[in-house]
């Protein structure tokens, strides 16, 4: 399972757009 670092930048900024 390897975590890509492009897709934990994506998951960032869509966890700040959800929250919003």
């Amino acid at each position: 399972m390897n975590q890509h670092p492009l897709w934990y930048l994506m998951s960032e900024q869509l966890s700040t757009l959800t929250q919003r």
